[in-house]
């Protein structure tokens, strides 16, 4: 079953449409574009209980594309892992990694691939995290 990502407005817009325990995010877009109902949600992947208890406790969720956004990154591509530590692998330059506190800039894509920092196959593991990387920025402090 393909997943989809929605940003913080949509999530809170998709919850006011929910009926409590009852609706996935699924039944709530199908019953408002006037689909017909889904098969048994069990049959289709769906797991109503964990769906609805993970609509109810998320709050916030970083993005590297809001980092990248919201300090003006000079960045084509950017990616975020709250530890630090393991990434996607980079496929536009320049581009980052970043941590809740900082970030890693990467000009080009050899610079990426060669950093002898980084152990990089499928994922990008930092072993450390990013932040003791000594080209390491931290953002500016929020106001």
């Amino acid at each position: 079953m393909p997943s989809i990502r929605v940003d913080d407005s949509v999530w809170e817009w998709l919850k006011k449409h929910a009926r409590p325990l009852e609706d996935t995010p699924n039944s709530v877009l199908r019953r408002l574009a006037g689909l017909d109902p889904a098969p048994a949600e069990e049959e289709v992947g769906v797991k109503p209980v964990e769906e609805r208890k993970r609509m109810e406790t998320v709050k916030y969720r970083f993005t590297g594309e809001q980092l990248r956004k919201e300090y003006s990154l000079p960045v084509h591509h950017c990616l975020y892992h709250k530890d630090g530590r393991f990434f996607e692998r980079l496929v536009y330059f320049p581009g980052a990694l970043c941590d809740p506190q900082g970030y890693l800039q990467y000009d080009t894509e050899a610079e990426f691939e060669n950093d002898p920092r980084l152990s990089i196959g499928k994922k990008v593991n930092v072993p450390g995290g990013i932040s003791t990387h000594p080209k390491y920025r931290t953002f500016p402090r929020r106001i």
